[in-house]
């Protein structure tokens, strides 16, 4: 009788473990598919974000910089001293500071003008900072004047993180250099927002932005509280958890991430 009674409860308490397993395995593997269908939802809305982005940089290039009266005035870099270089930056600011402030007004953060040897020209967002050589920190640039072709890509820069499109400046084939249109990381997630109605956030790898970043610039970034190894820039913090979907603030853990965030 106790043999069987024994056979029978074990054959019970298989059962359920069997039945547990199935119903977890299951759930597992419902979560999953979930996952990977929101994961792979982002991934094209990113990538919609950042084309659209790359579209309207190409159109800006075309009817603001590829033009005779702007690629003239580059072309006189070639020979200009440093006396020449500031009579060209100061003509290239007055005649393009309408479009970076029209520029702006869309997420673009920088139009920056590079030469052909990769020294910074003209940063519209910083234009008393110029003449340091680009070339360690930004592949973009350095691609783009090396073999004369247009780059795109998310990038740290030695000042800031921006997602860049970078075209070769080129007149009478002759090249002079490159120039830089780029979105902050707010435009491109507030982009995605609007679009999947879903709370995004952005950090960066605080071993990038030691290996990059001028130690004067790194007051633009936070340590990210939530995760030691990582920063957030801090032109972001403050809208990032001030930030509503609906009407609903951000899920309290957005404001765990970033409230006590250390300089």
């Amino acid at each position: 009788m106790k043999t069987r009674f024994y056979a029978i409860t074990s054959l019970y308490f298989i059962a359920t473990g069997l039945f547990l397993f199935l119903i977890h395995d299951a759930y597992n593997s419902e979560l999953n598919t979930y996952l990977n269908k929101k994961t792979n939802d982002l991934q094209i809305a990113y990538d919609k974000v950042v084309e659209t982005y790359s579209i309207s940089a190409k159109l800006l290039f075309d009817l603001e910089i590829d033009n005779p009266e702007i690629m003239s005035l580059i072309s006189q870099t070639k020979n200009a001293d440093s006396t020449g270089l500031t009579i060209i930056r100061e003509e290239l600011y007055n005649k393009l500071s309408h479009t970076y402030r029209d520029m702006s007004k869309y997420n673009y953060r920088q139009l920056h003008f590079h030469l052909s040897d990769n020294t910074s020209l003209l940063r519209f967002h910083r234009p008393e900072k110029f003449g340091d050589d680009l070339s360690i920190f930004r592949s973009t640039a350095r691609n783009t004047n090396k073999y004369q072709t247009y780059s795109q890509g998310f990038e740290e820069g030695a000042t800031l993180s921006a997602f860049r499109y970078v075209f070769p400046l080129l007149y009478k084939n002759e090249h002079y250099g490159s120039v830089e249109l780029s979105v902050s990381y707010l435009g491109i997630i507030s982009k995605i927002e609007e679009n999947k109605d879903i709370a995004c956030s952005f950090m960066i790898s605080r071993e990038v932005i030691n290996s990059k970043i001028y130690k004067s610039e790194k007051n633009n970034y936070l340590t990210c509280n939530a995760n030691k190894d990582f920063y957030v820039e801090k032109e972001g913090h403050d809208k990032i958890i001030k930030k509503q979907i609906n009407g609903i603030e951000y899920p309290k853990i957005f404001k765990i991430f970033y409230q006590n965030a250390e300089a």
